[in-house]
């Protein structure tokens, strides 16, 4: 099955390269649907035309943001980020999610391949 969601431009560029294997996002009712085995295509914000197609490798859930970031902290945020707590607010700073809805549906980080 083919997902759409649409993914902030360092995201998407990092994605594109390689460098970037999982997307964190709330556990809302849409998320639950995903499987492994099936395809998110991603479309950068700034450029919507541009997307890139990823197959679900893996799917973990957990309950806090803080447990998800800590889980893997030095691959996914440790050249970006010098501790857990600065990468979690980054995360409702920029508005990606709000504590509520983290509350209420927890976080699940999608592992991803590329298949372009």
């Amino acid at each position: 099955m083919l997902h759409k969601m649409k993914i902030n431009d360092n995201a998407f560029d990092r994605m594109k390269k390689g460098s970037k294997k999982r997307e964190y996002r709330v556990n809302d009712e849409k998320r639950q649907f995903i499987r492994c085995g099936d395809l998110i295509e991603f479309a950068k914000i700034s450029n919507p035309e541009e997307t890139i197609v990823m197959d679900v490798k893996n799917i973990e859930n957990y309950i806090t943001l803080e447990e998800a970031v800590s889980s893997h902290f030095d691959e996914d945020f440790s050249d970006r980020h010098n501790d857990i707590k600065s990468t979690v607010a980054s995360f409702y700073e920029k508005g990606y999610y709000t504590e509520e809805e983290v509350q209420k549906d927890g976080i699940v980080v999608f592992e991803l391949k590329n298949i372009e």
